[in-house]
């Protein structure tokens, strides 16, 4: 028997518990439900302290944490920061770059469309930067596994996961940008710059 008590919205507060959700296309059912009860949703995460941030033109949603005062951070805080390890933050920062390349109003790239790159792209590119501290195959293994994870995040998207034949692709979500400020990047490379400093 159907649970009287679920709401409308039900469905959607318990996608964005488990993650960012995102339109998938013009007829995603569970974005419209996001739009049409957008304000009860919003009524029911302030309640533990929590708003939806919703990028309508990009497609994406996500929950952010309130800014809580020091006792109820103690004991409050739903949305948990996930730590990266290194490697993924100096990727996420080379993504967000290109990201912020594709989107430039000079670029005569159709800003509807999405930002795909593929595997050996981004590995060149990182490394080109990010000088691998192990042999080349071990660095390709963790370099995919990097990739795995910012997919988990929701920050990636592997294109066509089960193609074995061809070499993979990811799109670049523009959810990045939400979770990788400008702050993040300058607080980074200003760490990175000073363990290098210490190592020199």
């Amino acid at each position: 028997m159907a649970d009287s008590n679920l709401k409308p919205w039900s469905q959607v507060c318990i996608k964005l518990l488990q993650g960012p959700i995102f339109r998938q296309n013009a007829n995603d059912k569970l974005w419209d439900k996001l739009e049409m009860y957008e304000s009860d949703i919003q009524s029911f995460f302030a309640i533990l302290g929590v708003s939806v941030s919703i990028d309508k033109a990009d497609g994406f949603a996500y929950l952010r944490q309130n800014e809580l005062n020091e006792e109820d951070d103690k004991i409050s805080r739903l949305i948990r920061q996930i730590p990266l390890t290194e490697e993924q933050s100096f990727l996420c920062i080379l993504l967000r770059d290109e990201l912020n390349k594709f989107d430039n109003p000079n670029n005569s790239q159709d800003k509807s469309s999405v930002l795909i790159l593929r595997e050996t792209e981004l590995y060149e590119q990182f490394a080109s930067f990010y000088s691998p501290k192990s042999d080349q195959i071990t660095a390709r293994k963790n370099f995919k596994k990097n990739l795995d994870r910012l997919c988990e995040l929701g920050l990636l998207k592997e294109q066509n996961p089960d193609d074995s034949d061809n070499e993979q692709e990811y799109e670049v979500r523009r959810y990045i940008r939400a979770k990788i400020d400008s702050q993040f990047c300058e607080d980074f490379m200003a760490k990175l710059k000073e363990k290098e400093g210490n190592n020199g």
